[in-house]
């Protein structure tokens, strides 16, 4: 099976800006039919206010059953 696209068959523009449940906000881009976000996600808390785990040793996070979030230096 082949899969291939014509040049201007995605449509590329200006999607906006989202916020997250701590007021964090992203830049978002159209691509098609589907809205993406052009950051990464900031927030530390779930939507409910529920903290999420920051987990930064390596064993731990590859044992890890919970969310959890770690940043990579």
């Amino acid at each position: 099976m082949f899969v291939g696209c014509k040049s201007g068959q995605e449509k590329e523009g200006s999607g906006g800006r989202i916020s997250d449940v701590e007021g964090n906000s992203y830049m978002t881009v159209q691509i098609g039919d589907q809205l993406w976000m052009a950051e990464n996600l900031k927030t530390n808390t779930f939507s409910d206010g529920t903290p999420i785990q920051k987990v930064e040793e390596y064993e731990e996070w590859a044992n890890l059953t919970l969310p959890a979030y770690c940043w990579y230096n």
